[in-house]
Protein backbone atom coordinates (compact mmCIF):
# COMPACT_ATOMS: atom_id res chain seq x y z
CA UNK A 1 0.00 0.00 0.00
CA UNK A 2 1.86 2.92 -1.24
CA UNK A 3 1.75 6.35 0.50
CA UNK A 4 -1.30 8.82 -0.84
CA UNK A 5 -0.09 12.04 -1.71
CA UNK A 6 -2.78 14.92 -2.59
CA UNK A 7 -1.94 18.60 -2.14
CA UNK A 8 1.58 18.02 0.02
CA UNK A 9 3.83 16.73 -2.73
CA UNK A 10 6.88 18.68 -1.98
CA UNK A 11 6.68 18.08 1.76
CA UNK A 12 6.20 14.02 1.72
CA UNK A 13 9.20 14.14 -0.95
CA UNK A 14 11.26 15.61 2.19
CA UNK A 15 10.57 13.06 3.97
CA UNK A 16 11.44 9.07 4.37
CA UNK A 17 8.12 6.70 5.07
CA UNK A 18 7.92 3.29 5.59
CA UNK A 19 4.52 1.50 5.32
CA UNK A 20 3.02 -1.55 6.06
CA UNK A 21 -0.61 -3.07 6.18
CA UNK A 22 -1.18 -1.50 9.64
CA UNK A 23 1.47 0.84 10.28
CA UNK A 24 3.02 4.30 8.80
CA UNK A 25 7.32 4.84 9.92
CA UNK A 26 8.41 8.45 9.32
CA UNK A 27 11.67 9.53 9.23
CA UNK A 28 14.04 11.90 7.89
CA UNK A 29 12.19 14.74 9.84
CA UNK A 30 15.63 16.56 10.59
CA UNK A 31 15.36 19.52 7.75
CA UNK A 32 12.01 20.42 8.21
CA UNK A 33 11.18 23.76 8.95
CA UNK A 34 8.62 23.86 12.21
CA UNK A 35 5.86 24.98 9.63
CA UNK A 36 6.20 22.04 7.42
CA UNK A 37 6.47 19.39 10.83
CA UNK A 38 3.39 20.95 11.91
CA UNK A 39 1.68 20.56 8.70
CA UNK A 40 2.57 16.98 8.56
CA UNK A 41 0.97 16.23 12.35
CA UNK A 42 -1.42 18.09 11.23
CA UNK A 43 -2.17 15.88 8.02
CA UNK A 44 -1.42 12.46 10.34
CA UNK A 45 -3.89 13.27 12.37
CA UNK A 46 -6.52 15.30 9.88
CA UNK A 47 -6.52 13.52 6.46
CA UNK A 48 -8.87 10.41 6.43
CA UNK A 49 -6.35 8.34 4.90
CA UNK A 50 -4.43 8.39 7.58
CA UNK A 51 -6.82 8.73 10.28
CA UNK A 52 -7.59 5.06 10.47
CA UNK A 53 -3.57 3.77 10.05
CA UNK A 54 -3.71 1.76 13.58
CA UNK A 55 -0.30 2.86 14.66
CA UNK A 56 1.82 6.23 12.89
CA UNK A 57 5.32 6.92 14.29
CA UNK A 58 7.10 9.87 13.42
CA UNK A 59 10.69 10.24 14.47
CA UNK A 60 12.17 13.89 15.13
CA UNK A 61 14.91 15.59 16.81
CA UNK A 62 14.86 16.17 20.34
CA UNK A 63 15.00 20.05 20.82
CA UNK A 64 11.14 20.62 19.70
CA UNK A 65 9.52 23.54 20.73
CA UNK A 66 7.11 24.04 23.32
CA UNK A 67 4.45 24.61 20.38
CA UNK A 68 5.80 21.52 18.66
CA UNK A 69 5.71 19.66 21.41
CA UNK A 70 1.56 20.76 22.48
CA UNK A 71 0.62 20.01 18.53
CA UNK A 72 1.71 16.37 18.76
CA UNK A 73 0.00 15.89 22.18
CA UNK A 74 -2.91 17.48 20.77
CA UNK A 75 -3.29 15.69 17.59
CA UNK A 76 -3.11 12.37 19.96
CA UNK A 77 0.78 11.85 19.65
CA UNK A 78 3.37 10.48 22.81
CA UNK A 79 6.75 9.93 23.31
CA UNK A 80 7.28 6.00 23.28
CA UNK A 81 11.02 6.21 23.27
CA UNK A 82 14.05 7.81 22.33
CA UNK A 83 16.96 6.51 20.23
CA UNK A 84 20.09 6.43 20.19
CA UNK A 85 21.26 5.99 16.25
CA UNK A 86 25.11 4.06 15.53
CA UNK A 87 27.62 3.33 12.26
CA UNK A 88 29.49 1.55 11.21
CA UNK A 89 31.43 0.97 7.96
CA UNK A 90 31.62 -2.95 7.61
CA UNK A 91 35.17 -3.03 4.98
CA UNK A 92 36.91 -3.71 7.60
CA UNK A 93 34.71 -6.20 9.92
CA UNK A 94 36.81 -8.55 11.80
CA UNK A 95 36.30 -12.73 10.92
CA UNK A 96 33.47 -14.56 13.11
CA UNK A 97 34.58 -17.51 14.41
CA UNK A 98 31.76 -19.51 17.08
CA UNK A 99 30.34 -22.70 17.04
CA UNK A 100 26.83 -21.19 16.70
CA UNK A 101 24.53 -22.42 13.81
CA UNK A 102 22.77 -19.72 12.07
CA UNK A 103 18.99 -21.08 10.12
CA UNK A 104 17.03 -19.14 8.60
CA UNK A 105 13.34 -19.13 7.50
CA UNK A 106 14.15 -21.26 4.85
CA UNK A 107 15.01 -24.37 7.38
CA UNK A 108 12.71 -23.14 10.03
CA UNK A 109 8.97 -22.77 10.59
CA UNK A 110 7.42 -19.51 10.81
CA UNK A 111 5.49 -20.49 13.82
CA UNK A 112 8.35 -21.85 15.67
CA UNK A 113 10.35 -18.41 14.43
CA UNK A 114 7.87 -16.18 15.91
CA UNK A 115 8.17 -17.91 19.45
CA UNK A 116 11.66 -17.95 19.15
CA UNK A 117 11.26 -13.78 18.43
CA UNK A 118 9.29 -13.26 21.01
CA UNK A 119 10.95 -14.88 23.72
CA UNK A 120 14.13 -12.68 22.61
CA UNK A 121 11.31 -9.36 22.68
CA UNK A 122 10.13 -10.17 26.19
CA UNK A 123 12.15 -8.22 28.74
CA UNK A 124 13.59 -6.00 26.39
CA UNK A 125 14.84 -2.41 27.40
CA UNK A 126 13.86 -1.39 24.15
CA UNK A 127 10.56 0.06 23.49
CA UNK A 128 7.60 -2.56 23.06
CA UNK A 129 5.76 -2.49 19.86
CA UNK A 130 2.04 -1.29 19.57
CA UNK A 131 2.24 -4.92 17.10
CA UNK A 132 1.34 -8.42 17.71
CA UNK A 133 3.91 -11.08 16.45
CA UNK A 134 1.98 -12.04 13.33
CA UNK A 135 1.44 -8.21 12.51
CA UNK A 136 5.34 -7.42 12.84
CA UNK A 137 5.70 -10.21 11.03
CA UNK A 138 3.48 -8.93 8.02
CA UNK A 139 5.69 -5.58 8.59
CA UNK A 140 8.54 -7.47 8.21
CA UNK A 141 7.43 -8.95 4.72
CA UNK A 142 5.94 -5.97 3.55
CA UNK A 143 9.62 -3.55 4.38
CA UNK A 144 11.93 -6.31 3.05
CA UNK A 145 9.90 -8.09 -0.16
CA UNK A 146 10.55 -11.27 -1.25
CA UNK A 147 13.73 -11.87 0.57
CA UNK A 148 12.39 -11.78 4.01
CA UNK A 149 13.13 -15.39 4.50
CA UNK A 150 16.57 -14.36 3.76
CA UNK A 151 16.63 -11.89 6.71
CA UNK A 152 14.81 -13.64 9.51
CA UNK A 153 17.53 -15.73 11.55
CA UNK A 154 17.69 -17.39 14.64
CA UNK A 155 21.67 -19.06 16.26
CA UNK A 156 21.59 -22.03 17.86
CA UNK A 157 24.31 -22.98 20.08
CA UNK A 158 24.28 -26.68 19.21
CA UNK A 159 20.36 -27.42 19.48
CA UNK A 160 19.32 -24.54 21.40
CA UNK A 161 18.42 -21.37 20.02
CA UNK A 162 19.64 -18.66 21.33
CA UNK A 163 18.99 -15.41 19.34
CA UNK A 164 17.23 -13.49 16.44
CA UNK A 165 18.99 -11.69 14.03
CA UNK A 166 17.32 -10.10 11.34
CA UNK A 167 19.62 -8.47 8.76
CA UNK A 168 18.46 -6.43 5.62
CA UNK A 169 19.46 -3.61 3.23
CA UNK A 170 17.72 -0.49 4.06
CA UNK A 171 14.55 0.39 1.50
CA UNK A 172 15.16 2.66 -0.93
CA UNK A 173 19.21 2.36 -0.58
CA UNK A 174 21.84 -0.19 -1.90
CA UNK A 175 24.60 -0.56 0.34
CA UNK A 176 22.91 0.71 3.94
CA UNK A 177 22.58 -2.33 6.34
CA UNK A 178 20.20 -2.46 8.92
CA UNK A 179 19.10 -5.06 11.41
CA UNK A 180 14.92 -5.28 11.78
CA UNK A 181 15.38 -6.77 15.27
CA UNK A 182 18.27 -8.26 17.23
CA UNK A 183 18.67 -10.18 20.46
CA UNK A 184 19.05 -12.94 22.96
CA UNK A 185 16.57 -15.02 24.48
CA UNK A 186 16.06 -14.23 28.17
CA UNK A 187 18.24 -17.03 29.73
CA UNK A 188 21.18 -16.48 27.36
CA UNK A 189 21.53 -13.10 28.43
CA UNK A 190 24.52 -11.64 30.58
CA UNK A 191 26.81 -14.20 29.44
CA UNK A 192 28.68 -12.15 27.52
CA UNK A 193 26.93 -13.38 23.99
CA UNK A 194 25.53 -10.26 22.70
CA UNK A 195 28.91 -8.83 21.40
CA UNK A 196 28.72 -12.31 19.44
CA UNK A 197 25.71 -12.25 17.68
CA UNK A 198 25.91 -8.84 16.67
CA UNK A 199 29.08 -9.59 14.85
CA UNK A 200 27.66 -12.14 13.35
CA UNK A 201 24.71 -9.91 12.11
CA UNK A 202 27.33 -7.53 10.81
CA UNK A 203 29.20 -10.44 9.19
CA UNK A 204 25.86 -11.37 7.33
CA UNK A 205 25.33 -7.96 6.32
CA UNK A 206 28.71 -7.38 4.81
CA UNK A 207 28.89 -11.07 2.97
CA UNK A 208 25.16 -12.32 2.19
CA UNK A 209 23.55 -8.47 1.77
CA UNK A 210 26.86 -6.68 0.62
CA UNK A 211 26.25 -4.06 2.80
CA UNK A 212 28.55 -1.43 3.03
CA UNK A 213 27.96 0.33 6.41
CA UNK A 214 25.50 -0.58 8.81
CA UNK A 215 23.23 1.81 10.99
CA UNK A 216 22.38 0.96 14.42
CA UNK A 217 19.26 1.74 16.74
CA UNK A 218 18.13 1.35 20.46
CA UNK A 219 16.52 2.86 22.91
CA UNK A 220 18.92 5.50 24.94
CA UNK A 221 17.94 3.57 28.04
CA UNK A 222 19.54 0.11 26.96
CA UNK A 223 22.67 1.07 27.46
CA UNK A 224 23.59 -2.62 27.31
CA UNK A 225 22.99 -2.39 23.84
CA UNK A 226 24.78 0.50 23.25
CA UNK A 227 27.93 -1.20 24.84
CA UNK A 228 27.37 -3.53 22.60
CA UNK A 229 27.77 -1.35 19.41
CA UNK A 230 30.49 0.58 20.93
CA UNK A 231 32.35 -2.46 21.29
CA UNK A 232 32.05 -3.83 17.61
CA UNK A 233 33.41 -0.31 16.55
CA UNK A 234 29.83 1.52 15.92
CA UNK A 235 30.15 5.26 16.26
CA UNK A 236 27.08 7.32 17.97
CA UNK A 237 25.49 9.50 15.50
CA UNK A 238 22.26 11.12 15.97
CA UNK A 239 19.36 10.93 18.60
CA UNK A 240 15.63 11.06 18.14
CA UNK A 241 12.20 11.29 19.88
CA UNK A 242 9.99 8.73 18.57
CA UNK A 243 5.96 10.16 18.62
CA UNK A 244 3.43 7.32 18.44
CA UNK A 245 -0.12 7.47 18.05
CA UNK A 246 -2.41 4.59 17.69
CA UNK A 247 -5.76 4.27 16.83
CA UNK A 248 -7.80 1.22 18.47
Amino acid sequence: MGIPITNDELLFNQIKCLQGKDYLTIEGTKDLTDRQLQRLIQVMAESPQFKTIPAITILVDGTLTETMVSMFQTCGFHVRDEVAFYQRRLEDLPNVQSDWTIRSLHELNQIDFLKIWKRVISGSLNATSNLSMEKQMESVKSELGNRYKDSCLVAFEEKKPIGVLMPHIEPGTEKEGRLFYFGLVPDERNKRKSRLLHLHALARLKQDFQAAVYVGSTSVNNIPMRKVFERNGCKWIDKKLVYTRTVT
